[in-house]
């Protein structure tokens, strides 16, 4: 194997920038064996089969070492620049085996007030965590940060004349068209009172944190995809790609129609023609329940990786191409008579610009707010927008029905 196990790393401590090359070191060695299966037109042998099976179990395990150590990025971080995190009870320092919880914790500092938030260094493994909840960020979208009220993009809209000439032929200039794109974040907020005798009697003093500061980055990113996907661009919401102008819809009849693979040809299709790559099929799970359970005439399924459906750490992939889910892709669109409708997305990600603050404390705890209730006050912040600058990369396949 070209890669070390998950129980090996964690042996070691290793840091989630090597979990991270070990992973993927894990999905190439299984993708090999699919694309030499492929290229013959066959089936995985037996011991090919039997190998696949132990990198997709590898692969599982390292996505979890790595979402589950993530975060101690940030007590390296603050033993790098000797800053002493003390516990709840201000007198014992945590170690560098600090729960996340401790180390999402706005921890007291020395001792005085009630901390400082994180500051810029230690965002960035938070931000891998988030990234990885959210469909959109982890699908392969540029992900921009700035602190500033805005961004401004520089985008071509058409590039220069190319030609054929003769030699010592003068060359006939031409000019690109360019425009700006200004993307301003909108705030996705959450705020949780968590009852200070609760913290004292956990058996350790950092596991409620730990678990809110999760919970709170999970349903943030939620929030984040749904407005990725779904937002209007009004009452604060980005405008979402379902909504952005210039998109190809390709519809799926009249009435709408169960999700298949020739629909998926179309866009691959359309995207090509649009001289642009899909890079990603993006969808509700439900849609995609229905697309890898598609099998050939012999029974196998045709959506590779979806051989064992409850395989982690290798996802599913339809022509080669990611088949990404998330639950905030609505199932009551409309379509004629049908109002049980969703829609699946092709895109080329890197035509998605996904742009975030990085000024504001992502997630902070407060004890001062909650004095009178004996409260402890936890609140997830993340100021997010997104752009599309080549709305031709994406097409929308609308009318999906169950």
């Amino acid at each position: 194997m070209t890669y070390r196990t998950a129980s090996a790393l964690r042996a070691d401590n290793a840091t989630p920038d090597e979990i991270r090359a070990n992973l993927s070191a894990a999905r190439i060695e299984a993708k090999v064996l699919l694309d030499r299966a492929a290229r013959n037109e066959r089936d995985l042998l037996k011991s090919e089969a039997r190998e696949f099976d132990r990198h997709l179990t590898a692969a599982g395990d390292l996505q979890t070492l790595l979402e589950n150590c993530v975060f101690h990025e940030i007590a390296a971080s603050r033993d790098r620049r000797g800053i002493r995190v003390l516990s709840d009870d201000g007198d014992r320092p945590t170690t560098a085996e600090n729960r996340i919880g401790a180390v999402l914790h706005r921890a007291l500092s020395g001792g005085a007030g009630a901390g400082a938030p994180f500051a810029p260094t230690e965002y960035g493994p938070a931000l891998d965590y988030l990234r990885a909840k959210s469909v959109i960020m982890s699908s392969g979208a540029r992900i921009l940060t700035t602190s500033n009220r805005s961004l401004s993009l520089p985008h071509i809209t058409a590039g220069t004349t190319a030609g054929w000439y003769a030699e010592n032929a003068a060359i006939t200039a031409s000019d690109i068209s360019a425009e700006t794109i200004t993307v301003t974040p909108s705030s996705i907020k959450t705020l949780e009172y968590v009852s200070n005798e609760l913290r004292s009697d956990s058996e350790a003093n950092v596991a409620v944190l730990d678990m809110i500061g999760r919970s709170m980055l999970e349903d943030v990113a939620l929030k984040a995809d749904l407005g990725f996907i779904e937002g209007t661009g009004s009452s604060n919401q980005p405008t979402g790609l379902k909504n952005v102008s210039g998109i190809t819809t390709q519809t799926s009849g009249t009435n709408g129609a169960t999700a298949n693979l020739d629909s998926i040809v179309t866009a691959i299709g359309t995207l090509r023609t649009n001289n642009a790559e899909p890079t990603a099929i993006i969808c509700h799970p439900r849609t995609a329940a229905t697309l890898m359970a598609l099998k050939d005439t012999a029974g196998r399924y045709l959506a590779l990786g979806a051989g064992d459906p409850i395989a982690t750490g290798v996802r599913p992939s339809l022509f080669g191409i990611p088949l990404l889910t998330t639950s905030q892709t609505s199932i009551t669109e409309t379509a004629g008579s049908s109002s049980d409708c969703s829609s699946i997305y092709v895109v080329q990600a890197d035509q998605i610009v996904v742009v975030m603050r990085t000024d504001t404390p992502l997630y902070e705890t407060d004890t001062s707010s909650g004095f009178a209730s004996d409260q402890t006050a936890a609140r997830c912040v993340l100021r997010v927008g997104i752009a599309v600058p080549n709305p031709t990369a994406v097409v929308r396949i609308s009318g999906v029905r169950p």
